[in-house]
């Protein structure tokens, strides 16, 4: 059995398994990575934000113009995707770890109701249902990242704020409204 272990053949034959093996795991978070980020932005393109409502609601004057939650949401979106695929692979043997994957997903679900909710519906009550659960969800996930072992829980930070912003202006549209 020796011999057969130490056959130059059989070591190259070996590394090259799990090389293999280590190439097909950065695959898989690619494309997990890249379906988590389309489910994401796939409302926006099928529900768009519908600018003549948004044009004739009454806003406050902090309201931002329409491109900027474009934008925005985009590079929140990206961080999202990848703290949930990070979550997934590098932390799904950990209790806590899956439960937080699963809030995320709570989350995710959550947060892509919104453009339905808000432009296709117009329920601005909706809108600020929505955006109070996505930050009690959020206020969740990053505390109970921060507590565990999980050394990424900072990549929440943006997406907490922003909707913390955005359950502010929700809340004062349905008010003005």
């Amino acid at each position: 059995m020796k011999t057969i272990l130490n056959n130059k053949h059989n070591i190259i034959f070996f590394e090259y398994i799990n090389t293999r093996g280590i190439y097909m795991e950065k695959v898989k978070k690619i494309i997990f990575f890249v379906v988590t980020l389309l489910i994401f932005l796939i409302p926006g393109f099928i529900f768009g934000m519908q600018t003549d409502f948004y044009q004739e609601i009454n806003k406050p004057i902090f309201a931002p113009p329409g491109i900027v939650f474009s934008i925005v949401w985009t590079g929140l979106y990206t961080i999202q995707a990848y703290y949930i695929t990070k979550i997934y692979f590098d932390y799904k043997q950990e209790k806590e770890g899956m439960k937080i994957f699963w809030l995320l997903v709570v989350n995710g679900i959550v947060n892509i109701l919104y453009m339905p909710v808000f432009f296709v519906l117009k329920s601005l009550f909706g809108g600020f249902i929505i955006s109070l659960i996505l930050v009690v969800t959020l206020v969740l996930i990053t505390y109970k990242s921060k507590l565990s072992s999980i050394k990424e829980w900072y990549l929440e930070i943006p997406y907490l704020l922003w909707s913390m912003f955005a359950l502010i202006l929700s809340i004062s549209i349905y008010l003005m409204n």
